[in-house]
């Protein structure tokens, strides 16, 4: 009966230390494989200065800080005009200058917006704002 119980407590053992060395030598593999493996390099950063710049004028949007959009939004027109970005950077000049106040250039921006970019999803949101002006 002994005998039984201490073979038995020995085959637990080497149970357990056999799942734990194969669990630590898939881990070990891992680890080297990581660093063995070639990634091609991936850029996150915007491709063009148009591209970059927007990113930087959505995230003024984001933030709701209104005066600098505006400021931001007028460098970029007048740097990539016919961008394609640049019905949404027409569309928040407008939405921020509404903002701060100045409606009658906001009008202005999103007529802008309508008569540029007719049928977009940035016109339409252009006109409901021009509705809730009550124009």
């Amino acid at each position: 009966m002994f005998e039984q119980s201490s073979l038995k407590i020995r085959f637990e053992s080497f149970a357990r230390f056999s799942w734990l060395n194969a669990v630590a030598l898939i881990a070990l593999v891992a680890v080297m494989t990581v660093g063995c493996v070639h990634r091609p390099s991936v850029s996150i950063e915007p491709i063009t200065k148009a591209q970059k710049s927007f990113y930087k004028i959505r995230t003024l949007h984001e933030k709701g800080k209104s005066k600098a959009v505006v400021s931001k939004a007028k460098s970029f027109l007048s740097a990539f005009p016919d961008d394609e970005l640049s019905r949404p950077v027409q569309y928040y000049l407008a939405l921020h200058s509404e903002r701060l106040g100045q409606k009658d250039l906001a009008r202005k921006y999103y007529h802008k917006v309508v008569d540029r970019y007719p049928g977009s999803g940035w016109a339409q949101l252009a006109e409901a704002s021009l509705k809730a002006m009550n124009e």
